[in-house]
C-alpha cells in the first residue's frame, strides 16, 4: 500500500502577514498571490508552462516530506519570473481516518450542491411559470387594446 502523507499541524493555514511579507512577491496583490496558488494546487499542468511541481524528502526527517510548487508568471516572456510555495506533508501511519473524512467532505458537499441546484430548479420553474403567465395577460391585453381601437374607429 502507497504511504499516505498529510499536513504537518500549524502549517495548513499561513498568516495575512507572513504572506504579505514573505511569500507574494513585491507589487503582486495578495488576492491574486492566492489565485495563483489555489490554481497551483487545485489544476494540473502536465506541461509545466505556468506551473511545477517537486517532491522531495527533508534531510532533518526522513517522514517528513516536503511539496513545493513553483508558479511561472508571465512564462512567455524572457523577464518573467516565477513565485516558489512550500508545505510540509508527514507520514500518516493510519490514512483510513483521512480518507474516510475526505470522502465525508466531498459528500456533504455534493449534497448541498445538490440542494442548491434544486432549490434553483423550483425557482427556475416558479419564473418560467409567471412570465407563462405575463405573456398570456399581454396577448389578452393586446387582444381587447385591439377590440377597443376597432369600436373607436366604428364610431
Amino acid at each position: 500500500m502507497a504511504a499516505m502523507y498529510g499536513l504537518v499541524k500549524g502549517h495548513a493555514a499561513a498568516k495575512e502577514e507572513f504572506v504579505e511579507e514573505t511569500l507574494k512577491p513585491d507589487g503582486m496583490q495578495t488576492e491574486e498571490y492566492m489565485r495563483f496558488t489555489k490554481r497551483a494546487l487545485t489544476q494540473q499542468d502536465l506541461s509545466k508552462k505556468q506551473f511545477s511541481y517537486k517532491l522531495s524528502q527533508s534531510k532533518d526527517n526522513h517522514e517528513l516530506l516536503h511539496l513545493t510548487w513553483r508558479i511561472k508568471l508571465k512564462p512567455e516572456t524572457a523577464d518573467g519570473f516565477s513565485v516558489k510555495g512550500t508545505i510540509p506533508l508527514l507520514h500518516i501511519d493510519n490514512p483510513h481516518n483521512t480518507i474516510l473524512q475526505f470522502f465525508d467532505l466531498l459528500i456533504d458537499r455534493q449534497t448541498t450542491l445538490e440542494k442548491g441546484n434544486a432549490q434553483l430548479r423550483d425557482a427556475n420553474d416558479a419564473l418560467k411559470k409567471q412570465r407563462g403567465d405575463a405573456v398570456t395577460q399581454l396577448s389578452v391585453l393586446v387582444e381587447e387594446k385591439k377590440a377597443l381601437e376597432l369600436d373607436l374607429f366604428q364610431k
